[in-house]
């Protein structure tokens, strides 16, 4: 019997925390639009995400982004644009949405999922896919995002001072990017490159092979953005109440 987490494999992980993203995005895209244009938008959604996971699965089965004989490898370029079109999202009409739309708590709460990326990873240690480095056994402590999601989203709500709000969440979130750039860090260096600084007794190719090329494409990818949106939602909130 393969090693499991919770009888659940890497595998299973992957595939339950991409369908619990997607589906969160997909109900926010259909329950936040104005009543003419739910079916829009929530299809807009729906034709992004498949475009993307089929794009980012083909490549990955392919076997391209696991060909680290020539530096950068291809991995590295499709890290970077994952990055650059997180950005382009949070910073266009898409982050436009979810900026006017929203308010803080849905978004605190979201980050929530990140639990499943957490025991995903460690599954996969357990599996020797991973190098325990990734995991909340090493240097990854993303997991503390996802255990204090729900209580931040629940103190927001109650809180009535604005300026303790915005300070929580501020705090909060700047904690919360730092932890996923933190494992994102990791993950690259100890990659086999000539950066490799962690070297445990596998290394992290295994994230450029079907389906954990999606940990990349759709976690890190959405909890980055979700962090981004709420920037640009502190930016307006500071603005509104004048905070100096």
């Amino acid at each position: 019997m393969n090693p499991s987490f919770f009888y659940i494999n890497a595998y299973q992980w992957i595939t339950l925390a991409n369908i619990i993203v997607c589906s969160l995005l997909l109900i926010a895209s259909y329950h936040y639009s104005p009543q003419e244009n739910k079916i829009k938008n929530s299809s807009y959604t729906f034709l992004f995400l498949s475009a993307w996971i089929i794009f980012c699965g083909v490549l990955a089965y392919s076997g391209l982004l696991s060909d680290f004989s020539k530096f950068p490898p291809p991995a590295g370029f499709f890290i970077i644009s994952n990055f650059a079109l997180v950005v382009l999202l949070a910073f266009s009409k898409p982050g436009n949405f979810f900026v006017n739309n929203l308010s803080f708590e849905p978004l605190i709460a979201f980050h929530t999922f990140r639990f499943l990326p957490e025991f995903m990873i460690y599954s996969a240690y357990l599996e020797k896919l991973a190098p325990i480095d990734l995991s909340f056994l090493g240097y990854n402590h993303d997991i503390l995002t996802a255990i204090t999601a729900p209580i931040v989203a629940l103190a927001v709500f109650y809180i009535s001072s604005p300026k303790i709000k915005y300070r929580l969440i501020l705090i909060w979130n700047i904690l919360g990017l730092f932890l996923v750039l933190k494992v994102v860090s990791v993950g690259v260096l100890s990659l086999p490159l000539p950066i490799r600084q962690f070297f445990a007794e596998v290394d992290n190719t295994w994230i450029t092979r079907f389906p954990y090329i999606y940990l990349v494409s759709i976690q890190v990818f959405f909890a980055v953005f979700g962090h981004l949106i709420i920037f640009r939602m502190l930016k307006q909130f500071k603005n509104k109440i004048s905070i100096n």
